[in-house]
């Protein structure tokens, strides 16, 4: 989903205006990074207020969850990771608070190796959720940052994490891997029903087919591929990162159809992501 453009406002329209020198910009740049930062502990402890001392049962709110959901729009699954905010920002510089969130998996002193990874691999400060989903797996199946490939960005450092992948373990790249098997898979079979009814169609046309119905086959052909299609794993599950949920029915994956419904819902409840923070 893209990020809505950000409004400004009339003072900091002013501020912008004014810059007339890089270490002014600069100035702004990294005061600005430390209100967003500061905001969102606020908003987190805030919201923490809310829950710890049952402030929602005053809304009428018959649980927490009702009031996250009425009056602030948020998902459960977005607000219970935006708690943790306070405990990553303490510990590490991120940017972008709710894609850090991603990092509480591992012990909290692996949470700057993961986030420094998560960065070399979107060859940005600024990585994504999945980004960071990707580098919290690798550190946690063995993989480190060392002298060798901390300069590896990108493609070349995925290449270095595949062929360093601790034997057995389930990592990004064979997690990725198997996803493709699967939708290959998924492939193969249409292309062999169509290859069947190819065959089918054929016989019907001979002299001996004659009392070979193509109508009702091409129905249930038409069904049979549309099931598939349908079914096709589309991505890894995003809420548990492929080791099998109760949104995803314990695969470890999507369907698109899926994929695009969570996708919504979670990015139309979360500020951060769709660019609807104040100012």
């Amino acid at each position: 989903m893209e990020p809505k453009e950000l409004s400004v406002t009339t003072e900091q329209q002013g501020i912008i205006s004014g810059i007339v020198s890089l270490p002014e910009a600069v100035s702004i740049v990294k005061k600005a990074e430390q209100d967003l930062r500061e905001s969102w502990a606020l908003m987190a402890g805030a919201i923490q207020v809310v829950k710890e001392q049952e402030l929602w049962r005053e809304g009428g709110h018959p649980n927490f969850e009702s009031f996250i959901r009425i009056e602030l729009g948020y998902s459960k699954q977005w607000v219970y990771k935006l708690l943790k905010i306070p405990r990553i920002v303490d510990k590490i510089d991120v940017t972008n608070p709710t894609a850090a969130t991603e990092l509480t998996s591992l012990p909290e002193d692996k949470w700057q190796d993961a986030w420094d990874l998560a960065k070399n691999l979107a060859k940005s400060e600024d990585p994504t959720k999945v980004q960071v989903r990707k580098a919290v797996r690798a550190i946690k199946h063995g993989y480190q940052l060392t002298e060798g490939n901390k300069g590896l960005m990108g493609d070349k450092l995925r290449e270095d994490m595949l062929a360093n992948e601790v034997q057995g373990d389930p990592s990004l790249e064979s997690s990725d891997h198997r996803l493709v098997q699967s939708q290959t898979l998924f492939d193969a079979t249409v292309e062999k029903l169509r290859s069947l009814f190819r065959d089918i169609e054929a016989l019907s046309n001979m002299p001996e087919g004659i009392w070979v119905d193509m109508n009702p086959i091409k129905t249930d052909f038409r069904n049979i591929v549309n099931v598939l299609r349908f079914a096709k794993p589309y991505s890894e599950c995003f809420f548990c990162n492929g080791e099998g949920c109760e949104k995803c029915l314990d695969s470890g994956v999507l369907i698109r159809e899926r994929f695009d419904a969570y996708e919504v819902e979670q990015g139309s409840q979360d500020p951060y992501e769709t660019g609807q923070t104040d100012g």
